[in-house]
């Protein structure tokens, strides 16, 4: 359906408590423009650092809905219960589906 927002983020959001920290998964719904402004700035930072195969990047919005990229995890953690997998679970992906499709571009580039 277009036109309507949509879950497109997954955000790992970290409380400090005394002692350890709290993790939860937050889902976010953007407006299909913003959603595209989110991606073209991932996607030119990953042409920028010249990532290949999977890469993790970090963006967060300001208060005038600019996305800005914080980090890109060239190599990110792809355990099961890491936020590089929670991303893909939220985009429909199990772990085996999320790891397959790595391995399939990775062929498809060999």
């Amino acid at each position: 359906m277009t036109g309507l927002p949509r879950p497109v983020l997954v955000g790992l959001f970290r409380r400090r408590y005394p002692g350890f920290f709290d993790r939860q998964l937050a889902i976010a719904t953007v407006e299909p423009g913003l959603a595209r402004n989110i991606s073209a700035a991932a996607r030119e930072a990953w042409h920028i650092m010249g990532c290949t195969g999977y890469a993790r990047v970090d963006v967060r919005v300001d208060t005038e809905c600019v996305p800005h990229v914080l980090e890109v995890n060239c190599n990110p953690d792809l355990s099961p219960a890491a936020s590089f997998h929670r991303s893909a679970q939220a985009g429909g992906h199990c772990y085996e589906s999320m790891v397959t499709r790595i391995l399939e571009m990775a062929l498809a580039c060999a």
